[in-house]
């Protein structure tokens, strides 16, 4: 093994994913990796203007479109199998 230098920035490896384990207060339960969130809404969602609509508003969603353009607002929710 070579010496250390000084001024020398060395790489420490990481350990692989560690996965954290959830605590359980029962003695015969077996520790499990914490279950997938689900999947975000907005599954086969099409944003095609399909109508040719030129002016639309739907602020409970965030959905709006100026000028034929579909513009969905920063926090806006497109539910599944829309199509817009």
């Amino acid at each position: 093994m070579s010496a250390c230098r000084p001024n020398t920035i060395y790489r420490v490896p990481r350990p692989h994913a560690l996965t954290p384990l959830r605590a359980s207060s029962s003695p015969d339960a077996h520790l499990s990796p914490p279950s997938a969130p689900p999947p975000p809404p907005g599954r086969n969602v099409q944003i095609v203007n399909k109508e040719g609509v030129s002016e639309y508003t739907s602020d409970e969603r965030g959905i709006y479109i100026r000028s034929g353009i579909v513009v969905i607002t920063k926090g806006g929710v497109v539910p599944d199998n829309t199509v817009i």
